[in-house]
């Protein structure tokens, strides 16, 4: 038998949008927009070069993701 409880996936999506879980998220992405140079991670916005890139990944230990160069390490 599982034992393990399953997870309702539409309830946490419910609770992630309702509330404001992503609120820091959605400030970084702001944050890091300031930042210069491109490329950026698609998601979060972290430029992956130049001054923009060093002052992430010193700060915020956000780089390029080896599985996906189009991502940072979230």
């Amino acid at each position: 038998m599982n034992d393990k409880k399953s997870v309702d996936i539409g309830s946490v999506w419910w609770f992630w949008f309702t509330t404001n879980a992503f609120f820091v998220d959605k400030r970084l992405r702001r944050i890091m927009r300031m930042l210069p140079h491109d490329p950026r991670c698609k998601f979060c916005n972290t430029p992956f070069q130049g001054v923009g890139g060093v002052i992430a990944r010193v700060l915020f230990n956000k780089q390029r993701s080896a599985m996906n160069p189009r991502f940072c390490n979230m």
